[in-house]
C-alpha cells in the first residue's frame, strides 16, 4: 500500500475509533442523567417544605424526606452506582436499611436560617422540639448529625445547598406504621411551627 494511502487508512480508522468511544460516552452519560433525573424526582415526592418569615425576613427554611422505604433503597442503590460497590456491601446495606425501618421511622432535614441562634438542633438544651403524631399518639424524635459525607450529600438530597444543615430525625415508629393512619411530623420553637404530613 502507498504511503499516502496507508497515512489515509490510519486517519480514517482513528476517526472512526474515536467516534465510537465518543457514542459510548455519551450513552453513559446518557444512561447516567436518566438515573439523575429518576432519582430527584423519588426524592421530590418524598419531600416537603416549610418557610417562615418575621415580615419580610425570612425566620427558617426546612425541608423533610421521609426515608421510606423506596427512599432508603434508592439512596443505598445511588452510592452503589456511583462507589462501584460490590454485590455484598450492596446485600449488607439494604439488609441494615430494611432492619433499621422495621423498627423506627427516620427522616432527612435539610435546614437553613440566617439567623445562627435557631441552628441549635443537636444540642442539649435546643429550642427545637420534634415529633410524630401517629393514630393519635405522639413520638418525639432524636436530632442528630446525618450519617453520610458531606460531599454526598447534595448527590443524594438534590434539593440542598451549602447553606443549609443536615440532620438525621430518627422515631421509635416502625416505618411501615405510616401506611396505616394519618401521620403527622411536626417541629416547633419559639421562633415558629411547621407540620408535614406524611
Amino acid at each position: 500500500m502507498p504511503p499516502f494511502r496507508a497515512h489515509l487508512f490510519l486517519s480514517l480508522l482513528l476517526k472512526l475509533v474515536l467516534t465510537v468511544q465518543m457514542i459510548l460516552l455519551a450513552a453513559c452519560a446518557s444512561s447516567r442523567r436518566a438515573s439523575d433525573s429518576a432519582h430527584q424526582r423519588l426524592i421530590e415526592q418524598n419531600t416537603q417544605k416549610s418557610e417562615k418569615f418575621e415580615g419580610f425576613y425570612n425566620t427558617y427554611q426546612v425541608h423533610m424526606t421521609l426515608l421510606n422505604p423506596p427512599v432508603r433503597l434508592g439512596l443505598v442503590q445511588r452510592l452503589a452506582e456511583a462507589q462501584h460497590w460490590e454485590s455484598q456491601k450492596i446485600n449488607f446495606e439494604r439488609e441494615k436499611a430494611l432492619q433499621e425501618m422495621s423498627t423506627q421511622t427516620q427522616v432527612f432535614m435539610a435546614f437553613y436560617s440566617p439567623r445562627a441562634e435557631l441552628n441549635d438542633w443537636t444540642q442539649a438544651n435546643s429550642i427545637w422540639r420534634v415529633y410524630i403524631t401517629h393514630n393519635g399518639i405522639r413520638y418525639d424524635g432524636r436530632v442528630e448529625q446525618v450519617p453520610f459525607k458531606k460531599a454526598d450529600i447534595p448527590f443524594l438530597f438534590p434539593h440542598t445547598n451549602r447553606f443549609t444543615s443536615h440532620y438525621l430525625l430518627t422515631f421509635n415508629l416502625p416505618t411501615r406504621s405510616l401506611e396505616m393512619g394519618p401521620t403527622q411530623l411536626t417541629i416547633t420553637s419559639s421562633a415558629g411551627e411547621s407540620e408535614f404530613r406524611f
